[in-house]
């Protein structure tokens, strides 16, 4: 009897699950494809500032030929200045309202032939349905989802028709709140709701010609336009969104999202939260790795139960704001209800959070997961605080207003600090000798450092260089460079500002 036992424990651990992961690699479809971007051409809307502005950064330092598209001219102009000034590269800009239909089709066209089109555009504003403007909640849908339409629409014949038969990609920037619906999202979640069900049915029309759909989900973002939109959120709505986890930065968003495009992830999430919800909200969708197949499988169960939790807390913290609400009006105090932080129990989420890793640890999936985090290499911690810190400072000069300042005298404070991250990477590694070949190789792969001022830095002559534009001829006058490269005591002018970045002179005999 006790061999029996034996017999089946053995039969239900170890042989049960080898024969779902054999089926599942049987069955999963469509199949694990790369999806590269250099030297190919990147199309991205909603690229003029926030998380389209850092995808196209991070494209352009890749190696692709990137295309930005937006409405606003000025703005195009400061993001393609902007990217050349981080990166050395240049990249196209196009003016159109993506809810209309012949200007995007005109603007594919114009563009040429794309091989990765991100559809970044996106409005959004909580607000309760019922005292949100109709004119609003139709403006988010013609953007968010018409918008989406019509770029697909105009981008298939040509992407079907391309001579060049690698594989290409169509990527949806969706949200979290089209995983789950958020009080205060009504008309934001459906647009992007409406999304999923795009690209579900989508990669089926488009698999054949080797077209693959990508649909990325961040969390809230660090970006201009979630500044605004905290300005008239609801208290509730900021509340359960603080269960998503703590805000991303745009840069990081982009480089997650670029290495979901590249392998061709149906789902790409951008934190861990968005990762749970990617499990249990898989549903339906299609799924390339039979090991990610074999943890949806496995783990839908227990993220249901989590699931449940939050939506327990989410129920409960509307409840009791509802009724402090309410005992504000019986006693005609018009101030918001006074406890909000007792509300918002953070301590709760990390914990239903903490029960829901500690779940998937315990039936053996969790060492599986293939993850998008990025491994550091050996003295990382050396160099993260100042890093950290430029970067801080790179989103408050992004984010400052620009009024009273020319238009390249706004970017001014974004180049400068740029100039910064480079100078600290190639002092320590080049002058100091205080990091490894592997850190600093990193530092320039992700980013950190613009390795083509940096190999400008190393030739005699450049050692002070303050950006590859100030020494391409096309930009200035004559087909000579800026003035700030002319030695001091050459100079008619003693006091002189480079009008790209603002350089008061990096002539290396000064």
């Amino acid at each position: 009897m006790a061999d029996a036992d034996l017999s089946f424990l053995v039969l239900c651990v170890f042989l049960l699950p080898l024969f779902l992961l054999i089926f599942l690699k049987l069955i999963v479809r469509p199949r694990l494809v790369k999806i590269p971007i250099k030297s190919r051409h990147v199309f991205i809307t909603g690229g003029s500032s926030g998380i389209g502005l850092a995808v196209a950064r991070q494209a352009a330092a890749e190696g692709a030929r990137v295309t930005i598209l937006a409405r606003n001219l000025d703005k195009l102009e400061e993001a393609k200045t902007f990217i050349r000034l981080s990166t050395g590269i240049d990249v196209a800009i196009v003016s159109a309202d993506v809810c209309d239909f012949e200007a995007v089709k005109e603007s594919l066209e114009t563009a040429g032939p794309i091989d990765v089109l991100i559809c970044n555009q996106g409005v959004f504003a909580a607000c309760e349905l019922e005292n949100q403007d109709i004119k609003e909640i139709k403006g988010m849908i013609d953007v968010n989802l018409i918008g989406t339409f019509n770029l697909v629409k105009a981008a298939l014949p040509g992407m079907k028709n391309r001579s060049d038969r690698k594989p290409v990609s169509i990527a949806f920037m969706s949200s979290q709140s089209g995983q789950l619906g958020i009080y205060g999202y009504a008309a934001y979640s459906a647009s992007k709701f409406g999304l999923r069900g795009l690209a579900e049915a989508l990669q089926q029309e488009v698999i054949a010609d080797d077209i693959h759909i990508s649909l990325i989900f961040p969390s809230d973002t660090d970006t201009p336009g979630l500044a605004e939109e905290k300005k008239r959120r609801p208290p509730l709505t900021s509340i359960i969104a603080a269960s998503s986890g703590a805000m991303q930065a745009g840069d990081e968003v982009a480089k997650i999202s670029l290495n979901g495009i590249k392998s061709g992830s149906f789902f790409v999430p951008c934190n861990f939260m968005g990762f749970l919800l990617s499990i249990g909200t898989a549903g339906m969708s299609p799924q390339r790795s039979y090991l990610m197949a074999f943890v949806e499988v496995i783990a839908v169960g227990v993220l249901r139960i989590v699931g449940l939790c939050f939506q327990w807390k989410w129920y409960g913290s509307i409840e009791k704001w509802r009724a402090q609400e309410k005992q504000c009006i019986s006693t005609q105090q018009l101030a918001e209800p006074a406890d909000l932080g007792e509300v918002q129990q953070p301590a709760v989420d990390r914990l239903m959070l903490m029960i829901g890793g500690l779940l998937l640890a315990i039936i053996g999936i969790m060492p599986k997961v293939k993850t998008n985090r990025v491994k550091y290499p050996e003295g990382w911690e050396l160099v993260e605080p100042t890093l950290t810190e430029l970067q801080a400072k790179m989103r408050e000069a992004e984010n400052d207003p620009h009024d009273g300042k020319r238009k390249c005298e706004a970017l001014w404070p974004i180049f400068k600090i740029a100039h910064q991250k480079s100078r600290y990477i190639f002092d320590l590694y080049h002058r100091r000798k205080e990091i490894s070949a592997e850190l600093y190789e990193f530092c320039l792969d992700q980013g950190y450092a613009d390795r083509n001022i940096i190999a400008k830095w190393k030739k005699p002559g450049y050692e002070r260089l303050c950006c590859l534009r100030c020494i391409q001829p096309r930009d200035h006058n004559f087909n000579t460079t800026c003035v700030c490269r002319v030695p001091k005591h050459l100079r008619e002018e003693k006091v002189i500002e480079c009008v790209h970045c603002g350089c008061k002179g990096c002539a290396s005999g000064d």
